[in-house]
């Protein structure tokens, strides 16, 4: 029979190292902001030009705490490539819902209308600007189209302590991905500064991690090392034939289209102003799909343009080129940069001033483009001139197209 009092010590010992465990690891992740609430986090990072990105993270709960804190007159509703746009680009309060949707992004009819009565039910916008991916409105003869009608399963978010009460273990888990998260909970745990210290503070162990996240108007800001832009402009890489972006010999889905026009419908009956724009590809991807095989590209953006144009404006603004935009202000093959978005409102105000460019601030949109040519991302969405200088050095040393 074992000594009593060694099963004591045995059982004391393993609780200690079981306390320490949950004590610790709840307590650097509260060090790193992981412990923050969306509500928390909209309360206290986000209001001081913080970037978040949370291991405790829903996308959709975050913006719509976001929206219901900010209340803004302009929303932005779409895919990732909707997150590029800030807010100093418009003349009013504006912020992007880009991955508010329950899926994520927001890619279709079905998926703007369940944000639309979201939002609804907290404020509403003046405008809106639908943000749509070509990809998304096309098919393929026999293929299935149907799930494209259908709201989309709620992504359950990671809530509770990391140990006990979440059955995930989101730290552990990110720790047995990437070791380096090791070192930044630690690091975050022997740094006696507050809590978000700066200037540029990053909320949570992925923003800290990948320099990248959420700002205060919904849009992504990154400054992951080396820049993403190094891959596509170089010339090294080719798009992925089969990925959304590239598949071929598709064309219009014109159901998906209607449903379009009647999502559109919905939303201007409630009294709101809505903008349908298709954001540029990059030069190396307009390259390479310059052969028949995508031909149902500009067919699909007309026959948007074709059904919604009488009832909402269409603005296709598919190439770089067009709108005199570099590969190096593009993040990848699909996603424009921030200074790239910015050349593209300043020719859409120039195209139509009474329709979306009264709508849009063209000093700080020219201020975007003539200080930071070259550039995926600017200091000009940060408020506080400490960090808009830091942003603006580290700018200039990880985009190689930067001015100096």
């Amino acid at each position: 029979m074992p000594n009593s009092k060694i099963v004591r010590t045995t059982a004391l010992t393993v609780f200690v190292i079981l306390f320490a465990l949950f004590w610790g690891m709840n307590y650097l992740s509260y060090r790193t902001g992981d412990r923050l609430t969306p509500e928390q986090a909209v309360r206290e990072p986000l209001e001081l030009d913080r970037v978040y990105n949370s291991l405790n993270f829903s996308m959709r709960d975050m913006k719509l705490a976001l929206y219901g804190s900010l209340r803004p007159e302009i929303v932005i509703m779409g895919s990732s490539r909707s997150m590029q746009f800030r807010d100093y680009f418009f003349s009013r309060s504006a912020m992007t819902l880009g991955g508010a949707a329950h899926g994520g992004a927001i890619s279709y009819p079905v998926d703007i209308l369940t944000v639309w009565k979201d939002i609804l039910d907290i404020s509403q916008p003046s405008v809106v600007v639908l943000q749509l991916d070509y990809w998304r409105y096309t098919g393929s003869p026999g293929e299935r189209r149907g799930y494209r009608n259908e709201v989309r399963t709620p992504v359950v978010p990671i809530r509770g302590a990391f140990l006990g009460t979440n059955p995930d273990f989101p730290m552990l888990r990110y720790l047995s991905l990437d070791l380096g998260y090791l070192e930044t909970f630690l690091n975050a745990g022997a740094d006696q500064n507050t809590r978000f210290a700066g200037p540029l503070a990053m909320v949570g162990a992925n923003a800290i991690r990948t320099r990248s996240g959420i700002l205060h108007d919904g849009s992504i800001f990154d400054l992951r090392d080396p820049p993403l832009t190094e891959r596509f402009f170089s010339g090294n890489e080719v798009p992925a034939a089969g990925s959304p972006p590239f598949q071929e010999a598709r064309e219009p889905d014109h159901t998906i289209i209607s449903n379009l026009r009647e999502a559109i419908l919905e939303i201007e009956s409630a009294g709101t102003e809505v903008f349908v724009i298709f954001p540029p590809m990059a030069p190396a991807a307009l390259s390479h799909m310059e052969d028949e095989r995508y031909r149902y590209v500009e067919e699909t953006m007309l026959a948007v343009e074709a059904a919604v144009s009488d009832i909402a404006p269409v603005y296709v603004a598919h190439s770089a080129s067009a709108i005199g935009a570099p590969a190096c202000e593009f993040i990848d093959e699909s996603h424009g940069g921030e200074v790239a978005y910015a050349r593209m409102l300043l020719q859409l105000s120039d195209m139509d001033p009474d329709g979306l460019g009264r709508h849009l601030n063209v000093a700080a949109l020219n201020q975007a483009v003539e200080n930071w040519p070259g550039s995926t991302v600017t200091p000009l969405a940060f408020q506080d001139t400490e960090i808009s200088a830091e942003i603006a050095d580290l700018v200039r040393e990880r985009f190689p197209c930067a001015p100096n």
